[in-house]
C-alpha cells in the first residue's frame, strides 16, 4: 500500500524519537487492514502538540474511561485510544479505521469524527504544523487559512466539514493567537 504520508517524511519532521509505530498484533475485533499497515509501517508522530501513545499498544476506550468520566456510548467500547491532541483524546474505530475526538470537558457521547482514517489524521497534523509555522509573523492570515483548509479538504472533507468541528476550533484558536501576537 502507498500512502500520502511516508515514514521518511515523518522522521524528517519529527525525528526518529518523534515517531511511534504500532506493530501488528492480535486485536479483537481485528484492526482494519489499511489502518494496521499504516500504524505498523508509517507510524504516528509524537511531539509537544500531538502525543501518540508511547506505552505500547493502543488501549480500549472502555478501559480508559471510568464511571466518573460518564457513560461511554456502546458503539465506542471497542475503539482504541491512540493519542492526544489539543485537549482531546484521539480514538480509532478498529472496524473501519475512522478517527474520533473526545474533547476534554465534554460528555463522552459528544464525541465527533475527526478524520476519515489515521493517514488523514497524520496528513492533517503535518499540514497543521506547517500552517502554525506560517502564521508566525504572517501578514495575510486569511489567505493562509484558506490555503490550509483547501489542502485538507482536497484530501479529506471531514476535518472542516462543519464550521464547529474540532479542527475548525483548533484553527480558529491558532489564528486568534496569531492576530493578537
Amino acid at each position: 500500500m502507498t500512502f500520502a504520508v511516508t515514514m521518511p517524511e515523518l522522521i524528517s519532521r519529527f525525528g526518529v524519537t518523534g515517531l511511534n509505530f504500532f506493530p501488528r498484533y492480535d486485536h479483537l475485533p481485528p484492526l482494519h487492514e489499511k489502518t494496521a499497515v499504516f500504524l505498523s509501517a508509517v507510524g504516528l508522530p509524537h511531539n509537544d502538540r500531538f502525543m501518540s501513545r508511547t506505552e505500547g499498544d493502543p488501549i480500549n476506550l472502555s478501559d480508559r474511561f471510568s464511571e466518573e468520566d460518564g457513560v461511554l456510548p456502546k458503539e465506542c467500547g471497542t475503539w482504541l485510544e491512540i493519542g492526544w491532541f489539543q485537549n482531546m483524546i484521539i480514538a480509532l474505530d478498529p472496524a473501519d479505521g475512522k478517527v474520533y475526538a473526545f474533547p476534554e470537558g465534554s460528555l463522552l457521547e459528544d464525541y465527533e469524527e475527526l478524520n476519515r482514517d489515521v493517514e488523514s489524521l497524520v496528513y492533517t497534523v503535518m499540514a497543521f504544523e506547517d500552517f502554525s509555522i506560517a502564521c508566525e509573523g504572517a501578514v495575510d492570515l486569511d489567505l493562509l487559512e484558506s490555503r490550509f483548509k483547501d489542502q485538507i479538504n482536497r484530501f479529506d472533507p471531514i476535518p472542516f466539514g462543519d464550521e464547529d468541528s474540532q479542527w475548525s476550533r483548533i484553527t480558529d484558536d491558532l489564528l486568534e493567537a496569531s492576530w493578537t501576537a
